[in-house]
């Protein structure tokens, strides 16, 4: 009677410790915490790269957009602000499913993937420029399909074995300009990077160019006059710092520069 007892006990204990290990060991579900957000266009769906414009949020239609904001998520695991009618949850940071094509090339596992001409629609990345995300799947299909992408919006430095050096990076940044100058939203933005640039590489060289003529001029100092040795090495280290100051300001102008204009 005892051992019948212990036998029961034991595929009872299997029968409710089962669901909870598989439900353990099961992947996690695909999405991340979204935030919902009114979208101009009527025709936005799940896997959409949305843009920030002035007229508000749509689907991305340009390559490399320096104005994405991130994807339309179907189900994501927590979305924040009130839904309604013509909102929709957007991610920008995490794992959610994106609708790509092979416009760009044959998508590989760890490729970057950024927005395309057709709207809404990624595709691989192959040559520097601003992306979504890294692909979690690989796609080959010039039928637009879904597949998981880890969603970190930057820009992206890509190595092509199909352009030549200097002529080739070259090229490419011509051809951003041409199309930040068409449009007026891009080119604001590529003005502003430019600028916090500017400051900083103005402050780093700015800096290290004038702490090395305050050092020159202190040691002629001390060639000159070795009795005010001491008092010229603190004036030297006091200019020091205050360079440190100036240059560190600049670049954090620079800073203040890209984050003030998002």
């Amino acid at each position: 009677m005892g051992n019948l007892r212990l036998a029961l006990f034991v595929v009872v204990f299997l029968s409710l410790a089962m669901p909870v290990v598989v439900a353990a060991q099961a992947p996690a579900a695909l999405g991340g915490v979204a935030v919902n957000v009114e979208v101009k266009e009527k025709d936005v769906q799940a896997g959409d790269i949305l843009s920030l414009t002035k007229e508000g949020l749509v689907r991305s239609n340009s390559a490399y957009d320096v104005s994405i904001y991130g994807v339309v998520a179907a189900a994501p695991i927590l979305s924040v602000e009130p839904k309604t009618d013509t909102s929709k949850s957007v991610i920008s940071s995490g794992e959610t499913e994106v609708r790509v094509t092979n416009k760009g090339g044959t998508i590989e596992v760890g490729d970057f993937i950024t927005s395309s001409t057709e709207a809404g629609v990624g595709q691989k990345a192959t040559e520097s420029g601003y992306v979504l995300g890294k692909a979690l799947k690989a796609y080959d299909s010039s039928s637009v399909g879904t597949i998981p992408v880890a969603v970190s919006l930057g820009y992206a430095t890509i190595s092509s074995s199909t352009k030549a050096g200097a002529a080739g990076a070259a090229g490419s940044f011509l051809q951003r300009l041409a199309e930040a100058i068409s449009n007026p939203d891009k080119f604001g933005v590529y003005l502003r990077y430019f600028v916090a640039f500017a400051v900083g590489l103005i402050s780093v060289f700015g800096g290290i160019f004038a702490f090395i003529r305050f050092m020159n001029t202190g040691l002629e100092a001390i060639g000159r006059n070795p009795l005010a040795r001491r008092t010229i090495i603190s004036g030297m280290v006091l200019s020091g710092v205050v360079v440190a100051v100036l240059a560190a300001s600049g670049l954090g102008i620079a800073a203040a520069i890209i984050r003030l204009g998002k």
